[in-house]
């Protein structure tokens, strides 16, 4: 993960690159204008500095220059549609590391700024990780860390050892650098406040939360020893159905009870749920990363983000929340539905050029009948119906509830015993 600086003033680019750095797990601080990215600069360390040279108020090439002469030493990506050598000369001259003409391909983009990243880090010597906790490291004086587990936009989880009661759980805490956000802290206690609500076999536990005599939030989970529904899917190509249906009714029965209580998870996929094994040998779901999820209290709900701030993963969002429109529960019907869609045929229904082509797409086109995808696959009829309906663009077309969607699976599964 990468702070990333971006400056570019023209909307629609400038949203597109923030969401593909997002997916790439960066966090990105976007500006509209040459003087606000100048003045940050000034006041913030990035790791890395994307700059379009046409800005408003500074131009990118000046902002390069000064940052360079005031000893910045992060890599710069100018971006221009200025396509002369001898523009590119002025460019370098002023301190980018490189040059990316437009128009540009996604790709292209993203595989630079890995490039640059890259460089960087072999150039920096490093005896250890910054923000990264060494194993044996004892955390808020009760919780002993065992190994890295993973990492995404917003926290680090850890393996950990609760040294008192001697159990293994999971520690999630916030990104050190994010510690000055007041967004980011907002959001991971959000995902405190709407996990400490649920309570059940299908949802991830928390048993504690709090924040560091530094300030610093954390989270403790229960310690999900398994793999994640993408990983199973991954290894398999697709799921067979006997296989697939338990587990999708084990979402749907978690999902229906986090609604109940008013909390809509907004980021579900296949990385968001995790398989461990029972007493029995057979699959138990987990729910996990509320990270984003909304809370609603008595009606009204509580919106940490700012306005216009789309968050999910693009692949599974709704077409409500692609266009930034309030949301309610069917989201998520709609987002598990492209999980069923991608555990049955190992394909996700949308997938564009780039992440506004993908959003775009589901918001004017239906989804193809499975024989159309996968015709090397043999499903019932009901269960394409079953995920067909789940993915209606509009809501209203829908499932209504959890429970509703739950209550067909469940008739198909007596079905086909």
């Amino acid at each position: 993960m990468a702070r990333i600086l971006l400056a570019e003033d023209y909307d629609d680019l400038r949203d597109m690159i923030t969401e593909l750095l997002k997916q790439q797990e960066h966090v990105v601080e976007p500006f509209d204008n040459g003087l606000d990215a100048q003045q940050t600069l000034k006041t913030k360390e990035f790791d890395l500095v994307i700059c379009d040279w046409d800005l408003p108020q500074v131009l990118g090439v000046d902002i390069i220059r000064e940052y360079r002469a005031g000893g910045g030493k992060s890599p710069v990506l100018l971006i221009s549609g200025k396509k002369a050598l001898s523009d590119k000369e002025l460019g370098f001259e002023a301190g980018a590391d490189d040059y990316l003409t437009k128009p540009f391909h996604p790709k292209e983009l993203t595989a630079r700024v890995k490039a640059l990243l890259r460089r960087a880090e072999l150039l920096t010597p490093k005896s250890f990780e910054p923000g990264i906790l060494e194993a044996g490291t004892l955390f808020a004086d009760r919780y002993e860390i065992i190994s890295l587990l993973g990492r995404g936009s917003s926290g680090i989880i850890y393996k950990s050892n609760h040294i008192f009661l001697n159990r293994t759980v999971a520690l999630k805490v916030l990104h050190p650098q994010l510690i000055s956000e007041s967004e980011s802290v907002a959001r991971f206690k959000r995902e405190a406040q709407a996990v400490s609500c649920l309570s059940h076999p299908n949802i991830v536990a928390v048993y504690d939360f709090g924040i560091t005599t530094g300030g610093l939030p954390y989270l403790v989970m229960d310690f999900a020893d398994g793999e994640t529904l993408a990983q199973r899917i991954s290894s398999q190509n697709h799921l067979p159905l006997e296989q697939a249906l338990p587990i999708f009714m084990q979402a749907c029965a978690a999902l229906a009870h986090s609604h109940e209580r008013g909390v809509i998870h907004r980021d579900v996929k296949p990385g968001n749920m995790v398989l461990i094994k029972d007493s029995d040998g057979k699959d138990q779901l987990k729910v996990v990363d509320f990270g984003i999820a909304k809370v609603s209290r008595g009606g009204a709900a509580m919106q940490v983000t700012q306005n216009g701030d789309i968050l999910g993963s693009p692949l599974y969002m709704s077409p409500e929340q692609c266009m930034g429109q309030e949301l309610d529960a069917r989201t998520d019907i709609y987002s598990f539905g492209c999980v069923m869609h991608m555990a049955l045929l190992g394909r996700e229904p949308f997938v564009g050029d780039n992440v506004l082509d993908t959003m775009y797409r589901r918001t004017v086109e239906d989804v193809r009948r499975f024989a159309a995808v996968r015709g090397d696959i043999d499903l019932p009829q009901a269960i394409e119906a079953i995920v067909l309906k789940a993915l209606q663009r509009e809501r209203n077309n829908r499932y209504q509830s959890m429970l509703d969607l739950h209550a067909d699976l469940e008739k198909l599964s007596f079905a086909i015993r």
